[in-house]
């Protein structure tokens, strides 16, 4: 954006290097076996100076913001599988609801929540000298009222520009100019950099906590289904108020967004996680824009099983289980079954590598789509749609995870399989091809696949089958050891492929 000012980079020594300086340098005054002597200045004092120099580089980009009237306060969280997300009162306090004394107890510091949410604080960035702010969507989400605290003290009414909940972003627009901007950094982090969380954590203002990055690309679906997630993830202290604030490297520069812990508590227990700048910049480029995010629509459903890959003759990629009628990719050609393989000139892995890479591009946009089909590398050029929701964007979404099929107890190779009965299936389309289970056996190999009664198998090994005894031949054709493919329909009536292997 024009109006971005970019200030000069901080010249800042990596902490560890910094630390190896001075290990070294006390070697070298030691020298020998001799004692050391008092140095006149502590051997840390360097580092700390340069932790205050990152302080100083990004601390008047730092805004608080408080959400009057809110109902959704405080910071996402998500509780670690098999464990109680914390008390109700934990959790009032971690959404920001105020606190009151316990009129029944004399000890005053024993407090209650009150229920009733009144303001709630995150933390939020400038991202433009002309006065907009960068923050989460749910630290904004239903406030009736928006007020933006800077590092100066003024205090300035804020309105919504824009919000994506799909990435939980969400731009502001304060009446202001000659902001300081923060320097955003153009640069992936990597495991291991060190980084510093900004905020206002417990509405404690002004505050800066130090860590490293644990991991990338982290999905923890706490957006849902439809949302777009690569999480850096660290261990720098994020808590409730933290949320929207800046994640900065060494440099001063905003590497990323706070916006969830992963806790039992409601409280920090070593695992945040922050949004990418690389994610960050598109979608705040479209909010100033637009106020909206559009992305682009490839109108197919896609699944990344790697066996289910393999069975298709790919080292890599993610198979079109099915295409979306009169959408772009059957306007292109795409089929079920293709495997793509790299879409823009990007190789494709995963189906969040799709996903990602598909709504990077706008609506009618064209893309290059490599893919491969009955063993043979193909170039199809895709003209992109508009996706049809902020949300559960048809392609870029992949098939459900599987779930248990209600219990259920019939041939030898079906009974391997789970299934205790079938029937023809009728009225399924063209070729009428098809059938039906009634019943499956819960925890089966087809069950934790994601079939229940009610699905529909079309084929094996590319194979049509049309009633019960030729499905029965076709398994048994097949060594189940070794692993087949099969196409099923569901009861959504999208189709998509299931690759089923027995245990040895």
């Amino acid at each position: 954006m024009s109006d971005r000012s970019i200030p000069n980079r901080v010249p800042v020594i990596a902490s560890l290097g910094m630390v190896a300086l001075c290990i070294g340098a006390a070697a070298a005054v030691r020298g020998g076996n001799g004692p050391m002597p008092a140095p006149e200045q502590p051997l840390l004092s360097s580092l700390t100076q340069e932790y205050r120099r990152v302080a100083e580089a990004i601390h008047s980009s730092v805004v608080t913001i408080e959400a009057h009237n809110s109902a959704r306060l405080g910071l996402r969280t998500l509780a670690p599988r098999g464990l109680a997300p914390g008390d109700e009162d934990a959790l009032r306090r971690f959404f920001g609801a105020p606190f009151t004394p316990d009129r029944g107890r004399d000890d005053d510091s024993v407090r209650r929540f009150d229920p009733t949410p009144r303001t709630g604080s995150g933390s939020g960035w400038i991202w433009s000298a002309d006065g907009l702010i960068v923050t989460n969507n749910h630290v904004v989400a239903d406030a009736e009222k928006l007020v933006v605290r800077f590092s100066d003290g003024r205090e300035l009414p804020a309105e919504v520009v824009g919000t994506d909940p799909a990435t939980d972003i969400a731009l502001l627009r304060v009446k202001a100019e000659h902001l300081r901007p923060a320097v955003v950094s153009d640069e992936e982090v990597q495991q291991g950099d060190i980084v510093f969380t900004f905020g206002a954590p417990f509405a404690i203002t002004d505050s800066m906590s130090q860590g490293i990055v644990s991991g990338v690309g982290r999905q923890t679906g706490i957006l849902g289904m439809g949302g777009y997630e690569a999480f850096i993830q660290t261990d720098a202290a994020i808590n409730p108020g933290n949320s929207g604030g800046p994640l900065v490297d060494v440099h001063g520069r905003v590497v990323g967004m706070n916006t969830a812990i992963l806790s039992s508590s409601g409280f920090f227990g070593g695992i945040g996680f922050a949004i990418p700048t690389a994610m960050i910049q598109p979608v705040v480029e479209q909010l100033a824009q637009s106020g909206t995010v559009q992305r682009g629509f490839l109108g197919v459903t896609i699944q990344g099983d790697p066996e289910l890959v393999a069975s298709f003759g790919a080292d890599h990629g993610v198979v079109v289980g099915s295409v979306i009628p009169s959408g772009p990719g059957a306007a292109a050609g795409l089929q079920r079954g293709d495997v793509i393989q790299e879409i823009a000139g990007r190789r494709i892995e995963t189906v969040e590598a799709l996903r990602f890479t598909v709504a990077e591009h706008a609506p009618g946009s064209q893309i290059d789509v490599e893919l491969l089909r009955n063993g043979k590398t193909r170039n199809v050029a895709v003209t992109l749609g508009r996706a049809p929701g902020s949300g559960a964007e048809a392609d870029q979404v992949a098939t459900p995870p599987a779930r248990e099929a209600e219990s259920m107890d019939s041939t030898r190779a079906l009974r391997e399989l789970g299934i205790e009965r079938m029937s023809t299936a009728a009225s399924l389309g063209e070729g009428g091809a098809g059938v039906r289970i009634e019943g499956l056996r819960a925890g089966s190999v087809l069950a934790q696949k994601g079939l229940q009664p009610g699905d529909v198998i079309a084929a094996v090994g590319g194979v049509e089958v049309h009633d019960v005894a030729g499905f029965a031949r076709a398994i048994a054709d097949h060594d189940l050891k070794q692993g087949v493919r099969i196409s099923v329909r569901g009861q959504d009536d999208l189709e998509r492929y299931v690759f089923v292997r027995l245990a040895d």
